[in-house]
């Protein structure tokens, strides 16, 4: 399987929040335990702000999003996160970006963060988990004993795809093993060289090929009926 979520069941303790836009960074907590309820007109105005904030002059933005960010509560809680952080019954247009490394690395992961953050400002919170192996060969969670998920989530527009692929970079450029969340954004959209090239630094030729053997295994002469244009880039579909 290439989900992160096949494996065991992660726990949340108190997840801080970091604050990545305005230029600035912070640490804090959030959360209320209660399931969050997001109307269609909470969804119409994400849809219009994610372009208006690149527009919009960070002097003006920057007080408005440090003051939203002062009013977090502290938590302190141990739980699953959709206890602690709630769930919106409702899809959002945000850019959402996981990835994850070795409990061993992840301090220099999170130095990337504040160092992206210097260079790209970005609309949205960043997260940091701490979750146990999965035997899926491609989670994103595949490092043991413990790896560190490292993910942001934000408006959808064009600075935080820019601050996204930017700390991505900054992680392999420093040899930071790492995965991704496959649900979510990753830069696998160059070309098929540089695909391959980064899927095997990634997870390493054996890996590849065992999930592609156990693939046709399982799927047989149905294997086309499952392919799209995602696999296929990436070369998972032979």
């Amino acid at each position: 399987s290439a989900s992160s979520s096949s494996g065991p069941r992660s726990r949340t303790i108190a997840t801080p929040k970091l604050l990545i836009s305005s230029g600035h960074s912070k640490m804090g907590c959030e959360g209320s335990g209660r399931r969050g309820y997001i109307s269609s007109f909470g969804v119409a105005i994400v849809r219009l702000l994610g372009p208006l904030l690149e527009l919009a002059d960070q002097a003006v933005i920057g007080p408005f999003v440090t003051q939203a960010f002062n009013d977090l509560k502290e938590v302190d809680a141990v739980g699953l996160r959709r206890d602690i952080f709630g769930e919106p019954n409702q899809p959002l247009p945000v850019h959402s970006v996981g990835v994850g490394v070795p409990i061993d690395r992840f301090e220099e992961a999170l130095r990337a963060i504040h160092t992206t953050v210097a260079d790209q400002e970005t609309p949205g919170p960043a997260e940091v988990r701490f979750v146990g192996p999965s035997p899926a060969l491609l989670a994103i969670n595949r490092f043991a004993p413990m790896t560190c998920v490292i993910g942001f989530d934000g408006l959808d527009n064009g600075d935080a795809w820019a601050f996204s692929h930017k700390y991505i970079d900054r992680v392999r450029n420093a040899g930071i093993p790492m995965a991704f969340h496959w649900g979510k954004m990753n830069d696998l959209a160059a070309s098929p060289g540089a695909i391959e090239d980064r899927l095997r630094d990634m997870y390493g030729v054996d890996v590849l090929d065992t999930w592609k053997n156990k693939r046709r295994q399982l799927l047989g002469d149905f294997a086309e009926l499952f392919d799209n244009a995602f696999v296929r880039r990436l070369g998972m579909d032979g």
